[in-house]
């Protein structure tokens, strides 16, 4: 899944696989209020697993968020 993103709040409906930010850095939390979470810096891999709802905005301007149903190494 391939998300636009703005500096508004998008919810990301998988729960589970790998978020990649390729090209501008976009923060993603369970909150929808600025600043709550973490910072994903462009061109890095991050896996993540949760409970609870997960939101992403871009954290300047705009930027793209790829979200994969999978889990790669990140060794």
């Amino acid at each position: 899944m391939v998300l636009k993103l703005r500096e508004d709040w998008t919810e990301i409906a998988a729960t589970e696989g790998m978020l990649y930010a390729p090209e501008r850095s976009v923060e993603v939390s369970t909150e929808k209020e600025a600043g709550s979470g973490i910072l994903l810096e462009a061109g890095k891999a991050f896996p993540f697993k949760v409970k609870a709802k997960l939101y992403a905005r871009a954290a300047s301007g705009h930027a793209q968020l790829n979200v994969l149903a999978i889990t790669l190494p990140t060794g």
